[in-house]
C-alpha cells in the first residue's frame, strides 16, 4: 500500500509580531501581500524560452490530472493519513509563485500557491540532498532569528505519529515520502517570513516567530526551481492560523489571464483581504481541510442546464464534493452534470465553422478544428451558479484551452459519480476570490486584478 504524506507548518509557544518597515508613519501594519507570477512567467526560476504555449497547455493538463489524483487521495485518506499538496517543482503550468524572504538577513525565494495544503516550507542547509533551485538554499545557522522546535513543544505533537522524530539534540524531526517518489525529511523551527510591498506606504512586512518545515534532505521526482509551498489551508497549523491574533482570518487572491505568462496576480492575506461581490457558503474538509463549495447548477448562454440536484455534493461517507484549488487549472465535472455541460457546448459550437478533432494528447477531452480568439467570437459565456446567489462567469479561455495551432478543447474534465469534483483556476481567472475562514463564506468577482 502505497504511503502519502502530507507537509505540514507548525504553530508557535509565543503568538508571531508583525515589523513594518515603511517609507511613511504607518499607524497600523500594512497589509500582508504579494505579487504573484505564473510559473511559466519570464520572472520565473521554471522559465524555459524554448518552450511554447502549447508545450505549456500539454504540461497544463498532465498536470490537473496528477493534482486531481494527489487531491483525491487527500480525501480518501484524510482520517489516517497526511497527503501533500502538488510540490512536484516541475514545468507543470498552473500554479502560481510568490516570492517571500525567509530569515534574517532574508534568503529570498519563489513558493507554491497551494490551497491544498497548510505548508509553509523550505529547503535548508546543510543539504543533505536538496533538489535545484535558482539562488541561495536558506541556511539557519547564518540567521539571527531562528529558533528550532523542540521534540516536547505540544507542536511537534502535532505531526503524524509515523512522521515525528527526536534528534540528538532534542530538536522536532519530520520524515515525509511521497506516492510519487518525492520525500522531505528536515526539523521544525520558528523564522521571521517578509512579505514584499504591495502598498506605496509600505515597503515590507515581516511576521517573526512563524513555524515552519526546515527540510534538509529533499528529493523530488522532477526536478524544479520553487523552494517549497506557501500553503493557505485553514488548518490550525497554517501562516493564516498564525497571524490570526493580528489579522482577520482570510485571504484573497486574484489571477489575471493565465494563458498570459507575463501576466500577473496578488495574493492579500489577514485585514487587507478583498472579500466582495456575491458569496458563497463554505464547507472546510474536517480531516482533509480542504475548501468544498456548493455548486447548484451551470448555465451556458442563459440556459440553466438543469444539472440533478446534490450531483457535486459530499457524501455522508466523504466521497465527491466539489472543491476549489489554485493548483489545478482544468475544472473536473462529475460524469452527469460533464456530460449535459459538453452537450450544451457541442449544440453552441454547431452554428460554428469547426469540426470534432482527436485530443492531441489522446486522452478524451472534446476538441475540436479551430482557434479560439479567430472562430469563436461571440461565443457565449458559462455561468457555474453557486449556493447562496454567487455565480461565476465564464468567458472563452475560462471555457476552451487552444492544444495546438489548430485544435482547441474544452477546458473541462470528467470523473467517476463519486469522484471529487475541482473548480479549477482557468475557472478563476479574471475574478478576485476571498476566503473569509471566520464566517466561512467565500466571494467572487470579476475584476483587473492590477487594481487590487
Amino acid at each position: 500500500m502505497e504511503t502519502i504524506l502530507f507537509f505540514t507548518i507548525f504553530l508557535i509557544l509565543s503568538c508571531p509580531t508583525v515589523i513594518s518597515t515603511t517609507t511613511t508613519t504607518a499607524v497600523k501594519p500594512g497589509r500582508l501581500a504579494v505579487e504573484l507570477i505564473h510559473r511559466n512567467s519570464p520572472l520565473s526560476p521554471f522559465y524555459n524560452p524554448s518552450t511554447t504555449v502549447y508545450d505549456r497547455a500539454g504540461w497544463a493538463l498532465q498536470s490537473s490530472i496528477k493534482r486531481h489524483a494527489i487531491l483525491s487521495a487527500k480525501q480518501r485518506n484524510a482520517s489516517t493519513e497526511a497527503i501533500r499538496g502538488e510540490i512536484s517543482p516541475d514545468s507543470d503550468g498552473g500554479e502560481f509563485l510568490a516570492k517571500l524572504s525567509i530569515g534574517t538577513p532574508g534568503v529570498e525565494a519563489y513558493y507554491i500557491l497551494d490551497t491544498g495544503s497548510d505548508l509553509l516550507w523550505t529547503q535548508c542547509q546543510p543539504c543533505i540532498e536538496c533538489f535545484k533551485q535558482p539562488g541561495p538554499i536558506y541556511d539557519p545557522f547564518k540567521s539571527t532569528t531562528y529558533e528550532s522546535i523542540t521534540c516536547g513543544s505540544e507542536y511537534c505533537f502535532e505531526l503524524p505519529e509515523n512522521s515525528r522524530g527526536c534528534d540528538g539534540f532534542s530538536r522536532c524531526t519530520y520524515a515525509y515520502i511521497y506516492a510519487d517518489g518525492s520525500s522531505s525529511l528536515g526539523v521544525l523551527g520558528y523564522e521571521s517570513i517578509t512579505f514584499g510591498a504591495v502598498d506605496k506606504n509600505v515597503s515590507t512586512i515581516t511576521v517573526t516567530d512563524v513555524a515552519f518545515g526546515c527540510g534538509n534532505q529533499n528529493n523530488n521526482s522532477i526536478p524544479g526551481g520553487d523552494a517549497g509551498i506557501l500553503g493557505l489551508s485553514v488548518s490550525n497549523l497554517s501562516l493564516i492560523s498564525q497571524v490570526s491574533h493580528i489579522y482577520k482570518k482570510r485571504f484573497s487572491y486574484c489571477f489575471s489571464n493565465i494563458s498570459d505568462t507575463n501576466s500577473k496576480g496578488h495574493l492579500v492575506l489577514g485585514d487587507g483581504a478583498l472579500i466582495d461581490g456575491n458569496t458563497t457558503p463554505l464547507t472546510i474538509g474536517r480531516d482533509d481541510g480542504l475548501y468544498y463549495l456548493t455548486l447548484e447548477d451551470i448555465s451556458v448562454s442563459d440556459t440553466r442546464l438543469g444539472i440533478e440536484p446534490g450531483t457535486f455534493d459530499l457524501k455522508p461517507n466523504g466521497t465527491g464534493g466539489l472543491v476549489i484549488d489554485t493548483g489545478t487549472q482544468y475544472t473536473h465535472l462529475a460524469m452527469d452534470g460533464y456530460i449535459k455541460l459538453k452537450n450544451a457546448l457541442i449544440e453552441e459550437l454547431s452554428v460554428y465553422e469547426v469540426t470534432e478533432a482527436p485530443d492531441p494528447e489522446e486522452l478524451e477531452r472534446m476538441c475540436f478544428d479551430g482557434v479560439v480568439d479567430s472562430d469563436l467570437g461571440g461565443f457565449p459565456t458559462v455561468t457555474f451558479h453557486f449556493k447562496g446567489g454567487a455565480d461565476v462567469v465564464l468567458d472563452l479561455w475560462g471555457i476552451f484551452v487552444q492544444a495546438n495551432e489548430d485544435v482547441f478543447c474544452m477546458a473541462f474534465l470528467s470523473v467517476n459519480v463519486d469522484s471529487l469534483s475541482i473548480f479549477g483556476n482557468l475557472a478563476q481567472q479574471f475574478h478576485n476570490v476571498g476566503y473569509d475562514l471566520e464566517n466561512k463564506v467565500i466571494s467572487f468577482k470579476m475584476i483587473d486584478c492590477s487594481t487590487i
